[in-house]
């Protein structure tokens, strides 16, 4: 009670840029982490697992006003556009 999630965090295994682009695309508000501090990209070597998580993670939207039928449709997209990226990549 009294908690309502804004966003659902997912990690892939490829870059997420591909998916959250295709999804944007599609009028769906999927973001990534918006960004690392200077100080993590100046060393990288240090802080592997930062930029690893970094770069493959998505953000769904599944904040309140949604409906459950709108929720259903974002994450049937998110499938689509998965599939569609690990395709690619494949090429």
């Amino acid at each position: 009670d009294g908690v309502c999630p804004y966003a659902f965090p997912l990690l892939v295994n490829q870059s997420s840029s591909n998916v959250v682009a295709t999804l944007q695309a599609e009028g769906i508000p999927a973001s990534q982490w918006p960004d690392l501090p200077p100080e993590v990209l100046a060393a990288q070597g240090a802080h592997k697992i930062s930029i690893h998580t970094f770069e493959r993670l998505l953000l769904l939207p599944v904040h309140q006003s949604l409906t459950p039928r709108q929720i259903d449709e974002v994450g049937q997209r998110f499938c689509s556009a998965l599939s569609s990226d690990r395709k690619a990549s494949d090429d």
